[in-house]
């Protein structure tokens, strides 16, 4: 039941997708971690099945512990003709009930409600799973816009660091250093020429 981790993935995405497009520009918030969970459990189609099958299943323990149907038996012997049932010597008509082996519907309804409790069970561990996932991509998401955060604090703290020294030293000098120091990383010795570079 449980299928591969990209598929559900997708189609998770393709749903918060769908929920998302369909909303006009002015209403569209960021969703929170349960709104994203919430809509990934809803709106999952492998969910959605397994839904159906289970509601199936529920269905064959009642008929499984149904009683055997009575059968309506006619006979018709000695047939002049055939099928020419109005000049038969001897015709039967009947009515027959099997009676089963005591406990054997209970046995039956109870593998029944066995295999729907399992289908149930699939159900909880295939929701822990897209639970699992979503959390996953949504953290990974947080992770990333903060990363970015720090990129953007470095970038404007390196531009400040570049218009001080460039006021105090001039272009030139301090693209020669920076050229300097370029050529010495690319050849693995930036150790070796740092002190020197800038003394």
């Amino acid at each position: 039941m449980l299928r591969s981790k990209l598929p559900v993935v997708f189609i998770t995405i393709l749903g918060i997708t769908k929920f998302l497009w369909g909303q006009p520009a002015e209403t569209v918030r960021p969703l929170t971690l349960e709104q994203c969970i919430s809509i990934a459990i809803q709106q999952n189609p492998l969910i959605l099945s397994s839904l159906q099958q289970y509601q199936a299943s529920l269905a064959r323990i009642s008929q499984a512990k149904a009683f055997p149907q009575p059968s309506l038996d006619y006979d018709s012997d000695l047939q002049p003709k055939f099928f020419n049932f109005k000049d038969s010597g001897e015709s039967y008509l009947g009515i027959s009930q099997s009676i089963e082996f005591p406990g054997k519907r209970y046995i039956r309804g109870k593998i029944a409600s066995k295999e729907s409790n399992e289908i149930m069970a699939e159900i909880d561990l295939l929701k822990l799973n897209i639970v699992f996932q979503v959390k996953q991509a949504f953290y990974g998401l947080l992770l990333s816009k903060e990363k970015l955060k720090y990129a953007e604090q470095d970038l404007e703290l390196s531009q400040d660091f570049l218009y001080l020294t460039s006021a105090r030293f001039g272009h030139r000098m301090i693209f020669s250093k920076l050229w300097f120091l370029y050529n010495k990383t690319k050849r693995g010795d930036i150790y070796e020429g740092q002190n020197k570079s800038f003394t």
